[in-house]
């Protein structure tokens, strides 16, 4: 009996959270249609909140368009049939939806792909939709890197499976690994200095090291992990300077520095999936202009 009045009341809660989003359709259209007005009523109403000006700018990456739509930042909440129909209808406004694809893995909680029947649709959606708070959370839209499969099927072409496209991820990975771009530079002995005197017996004392950067390996070969690894820190980067960087995501615990070893770290998260939405959200962020974070799940 307690177990159906649980299910029960789950299933209503998402319902409601469901209505309340579709029934803001005309809300979404509202604010679409007033953003070019330029008022200063707007204005004020979209003045950037405090949480809003210290959250990193993710860089867009130079993607050409096309007629899919990569969502993330999603509600991990909200998952399954109830977000796919959530996205259906804030998103047919703007064109027909022929697709979308939203899966329940601890990789891929908080994302989702929107395909458009035309590329003016997607367009539209993406210069409209950007930022919008769905589910209590500001939606961030990118165009796709390749073709849905839908699409390409329907351009005549063969998508590759999905056994075949993990087996050249796993190929390209062992290439690189045989044939690395950067050759690691050789770490000096920390219990010695350079003339060979250990130290404690007149050696010069023992120097901070920097490993070089490792590229982790792709996304659907690591091991989830509530607990990321980050690298390629600036030197005179400390530890609450990472705190204020990662304190932003959901259900972040705390950062651990390595003593002895410069430009990496350890970032603790509650559970798997809340590291991997923020390894998502700050991969990439410029601390300097040299310095572009690194991160991956850390190693069990």
């Amino acid at each position: 009996m307690l177990i159906f009045f649980f299910f029960f009341f789950k299933q209503k809660t998402a319902y409601e959270m469901l209505r309340s989003l579709v029934g803001s359709e005309m809300c979404i259209r509202d604010r679409v249609s007033t953003q070019s007005t330029g008022s200063q009523t707007v204005a004020m109403a979209e003045e950037p909140t405090e949480m809003d000006q210290a959250e990193p700018q993710v860089k867009e990456e130079n993607v050409p368009p096309c007629q899919t739509l990569y969502l993330n930042n999603l509600n991990e909440r909200v998952k399954g049939e109830a977000l796919k129909t959530a996205l259906q209808a804030v998103f047919k406004q703007f064109g027909t939806v022929v697709e979308i694809v939203a899966m329940d893995s601890v990789r891929r909680r908080g994302q989702a792909f929107v395909v458009f029947d035309d590329l003016a649709s997607a367009v539209e959606a993406k210069e409209s939709m950007q930022g919008f708070p769905f589910f209590d959370k500001p939606m961030r839209i990118q165009f796709a890197k390749s073709k849905s499969d839908v699409i390409a099927k329907r351009e005549g072409l063969t998508p590759p499976t999905a056994e075949e496209r993990k087996a050249e991820r796993s190929k390209l990975w062992e290439e690189e690994k045989k044939n690395p771009k950067v050759k690691k530079p050789k770490a000096e002995d920390p219990k010695t200095d350079k003339n060979g005197v250990p130290i404690g017996y007149g050696g010069e004392a023992p120097v901070a090291l920097r490993p070089a950067v490792e590229k982790p390996m792709p996304l659907d070969m690591q091991t989830p992990n509530k607990t990321l690894f980050v690298q390629n820190l600036p030197d005179e980067v400390n530890e609450m300077s990472i705190i204020q960087l990662f304190q932003q995501c959901e259900g972040f615990e705390r950062v651990r520095m390595v003593p002895g070893r410069m430009g990496i770290c350890f970032v603790d998260f509650e559970i798997e999936s809340q590291a991997g939405t923020a390894m998502h959200y700050v991969q990439g962020y410029q601390l300097t202009p040299e310095h572009a974070l690194v991160i991956s799940f850390a190693k069990k």
